[in-house]
């Protein structure tokens, strides 16, 4: 049905002469939604995107392809073209291009193609997986300027190549429009100004002045999220305060300053704030104080500018300026395309079909286990700028793939795809939350993501993320100790490291308590929340818990927690709340009977193990308890401190321990002396248990 000569772009044409199947295909349904049958053991409806998903093989829809489906065949030769399957006339196992997004040398029968079809506006999407590699995403449109459909597939635009044409604009425009119209959680009441803003003028002035704002009113103003890079050369000080108010040349700001300008003045918005020239960097107390209004400023603006895409003040992050690194400009999408003809073969359709990163408004946690991860841009490696994120009222991330909108309410996107618009926090926005136990899971995956950001300092680990935990403070009226809450701390407390095989990076100062994530570098996992997928039973009951401050226990303390508890005995030397157990206690169960190669001969450590809670795994009756491993306080009598985390499988009529008794403890915050905060800590060594004492 299908010319098999494909010119360089892509393009095929079909053979307007062919036979024409008349009956529905039973492997894509004609690419529509109201043709599926929705009882089928391999459909599912998504009602949070409005999509029924239907699962296949790349070998299903090649042999419907072959036997005529016309919307088969596109997928197929979609898929060839982008290299997510090898060619029909390339033997498999041949190695991909060093670029290619080939999925392995996996055949057809092994690479899975989920159908994503709108139930109601929208386009055709598929996503494919293969064992051990991430998931891909295609979607599907028609050419926006020849305004015409193909079966289910309608007209979209392309991504548009400059973000200040009258595509790019019309874009934001839309979006601020809507969002303005229609959405109650983002109207602004309170329009007032930071304590400086940057005054751009109007039309085509050319220099940018500092100004006070304490007396300008009912003004609006915009923000910019961005990665300072190296320390920027242009910044207000004390001693150039005077000269920042007299103005500056609009040329002799660095590139990212001047894209936010240039789209600030095309909003028609006459004020901006940037931290690096509206705080005072060289004055302790201008900084804390203007820090402690970061909430305000980042909510109160019209819309927050985040340069997603630059990695430096000195970058462009605006097309066509943007010049993307060989790590992001490697994975451009191509676009293929094909002339079909319509349902009565007489008008000629150009359809398209492009690739979507798994980033951005489509990201998507992957537990592939492969090192290949979703694009990543500079702007979300940043620490800060979470918070810049989650706190703005209308939020427009201008990244190397599409621009993205994020309000309290809704998410837009250029390629107008709703896939994954789950949030990466979860489904409701922080300020919709209205549960508790809402707040705390958005908690958890906010600690989560912030985690694996990078800091400057690493004394901000707190700081930086204070913000946010004081909004989410006020919604569940909770004492909020070093990143974990009183009112929810038995699960707080179940924090790990992501990655246990490598070993945190010592920190020159102290940071927090051995019990909160906060003390320790790298990423932190909440492994039983991650996106909701297992309930959790706790086994533990928090009695009391109190903060008090001291030399010892600085930032408080959990004066009470009840639960079992075992003993355990453990080699090597250990550093408070460095250690991660979790590697060795999923090969070796707690009677100690398999050897493990990590085993120490140096001096043993008698430590307890208090048994927090357990998640069903998903397989009949197997679930994984987690647990804490504790170490006498040195300096509370009758109280532990956190030596680190462990988990092991169990099915659901076995005992965790063989002995295990209900206990009554006390746990305490491991702080340090101030003698000692200028010293750096010891590397962190492992821990590993090599017997649990029953009779102890």
């Amino acid at each position: 049905m299908y010319n098999q000569e494909n010119n360089a772009s892509g393009d095929f044409e079909v053979d307007e002469h062919a036979e024409r199947s008349e009956a529905v295909c039973s492997c894509c349904f004609d690419l529509n939604a109201t043709l599926v049958d929705s009882d089928s053991a391999d459909v599912k409806l998504d009602q949070s995107e409005f999509v029924l998903s239907i699962l296949r093989n790349a070998a299903q829809l090649r042999a419907a392809a072959a036997s005529g489906c016309e919307s088969c065949t596109v997928m197929i030769r979609a898929l060839e073209f982008q290299n997510l399957i090898p060619a029909e006339s390339s033997p498999f196992g041949l190695e991909a291009p060093k670029d290619s997004n080939l999925l392995g040398q996996s055949n057809d029968r092994s690479v899975r193609v989920r159908l994503r079809l709108p139930i109601s506006q929208g386009n055709p999407e598929i996503s494919l997986s293969s064992p051990g590699l991430p998931q891909r995403f295609l979607q599907f449109y028609t050419d926006e300027a020849q305004g015409r459909s193909w079966k289910t597939i309608i007209p979209m635009p392309d991504i548009c190549n400059d973000n200040l044409s009258r595509q790019g604009l019309a874009f934001i425009n839309a979006c601020v429009r809507f969002c303005q119209e229609h959405h109650m959680h983002c109207q602004q009441d309170d329009l007032s100004l930071p304590t400086r803003v940057l005054d751009i003028g109007t039309g085509d002035d050319t220099r940018v002045r500092l100004i006070e704002a304490q007396h300008i009113e009912n003004a609006k103003y915009t923000a910019l999220s961005y990665c300072w890079g190296n320390d920027p050369s242009i910044k207000t000080l004390t001693g150039n305060l005077k000269d920042m108010k007299s103005g500056i040349a609009f040329e002799k700001l660095p590139a990212a300053y001047r894209d936010a300008i240039a789209l600030t003045k095309q909003l028609d918005v006459r004020y901006i704030w940037i931290d690096a020239l509206c705080i005072i960097q060289d004055s302790q107390k201008d900084w804390e104080r203007e820090c402690s209004k970061m909430a305000d400023t980042y909510t109160n603006a019209y819309v927050t500018i985040a340069a997603a895409s630059s990695s430096s003040v000195t970058d462009h992050f605006l097309k066509p300026q943007l010049r993307p690194p060989p790590e992001i400009s490697h994975r451009e999408r191509e676009v293929f395309t094909a002339i079909l003809s319509d349902a009565s073969g007489k008008e000629q359709v150009l359809v398209k079909a492009r690739l979507m990163q798994a980033t951005g408004a489509h990201w998507q946690w992957q537990d592939s286990g492969n090192d290949e991860q979703p694009l990543i841009e500079p702007l979300t490696q940043r620490g800060w700028t979470l918070q810049e994120k989650v706190l703005s009222t209308r939020f427009l991330s201008i990244s190397s793939m599409e621009m993205v909108w994020i309000c309290k309410e809704q998410i837009f996107c250029e390629c107008g795809s709703r896939f994954n618009h789950h949030r990466e926090f979860g489904r409701t926005p922080l300020s919709q939350i209205s549960r508790r136990d809402e707040a705390f899971n958005f908690w958890h995956k906010i600690v989560e993501n912030y985690s694996k950001r990078k800091l400057t300092q690493s004394e901000d680990r707190l700081p930086a993320i204070s913000a946010i935990a004081a909004m989410v403070q006020k919604k569940i009226s909770s004492e909020y100790i070093a990143g974990l809450w009183a009112g929810n701390i038995e699960l707080d407390l179940l924090w790990h490291r992501a990655e246990p095989t490598r070993a945190p990076a010592a920190s020159s100062c102290y940071i927090a308590p051995s019990f909160s994530w906060a003390s320790i570098a790298g990423e932190i996992d909440y492994m039983c929340f991650r996106n909701g997928k297992w309930p959790y039973e706790k086994a533990t009951k928090v009695i009391e818990v109190t903060s008090e401050t001291g030399p010892d226990a600085p930032l408080g303390r959990l004066r009470v927690i009840e639960g079992g508890s075992g003993v355990a005995v453990c080699r090597r030397p250990i550093e408070h709340g460095r250690e991660e157990l979790r590697r060795l206690l999923k090969r070796q169960d707690p009677t100690g009977k398999h050897k493990s190669e990590f085993v120490s001969r140096r001096i043993k450590i008698r430590c307890w193990v208090l048994r927090l809670g357990a998640y069903s795994m998903g397989r009949r009756g197997e679930k994984e308890h987690e647990w804490l491993v504790l170490g006498r306080s040195e300096t509370e009598t009758e109280c532990f401190e956190r030596v680190g985390w462990g988990l092991v499988e169990k099915h659901e009529e076995e005992e965790v321990f063989a002995q295990e008794t209900t206990t009554t403890i006390g746990l305490v915050y491991r702080s340090i002396q101030a003698s000692d905060q200028t010293n750096k800590p010891p590397p962190p060594a492992e821990i590993v248990i090599t017997k649990v004492d029953r009779h102890a």
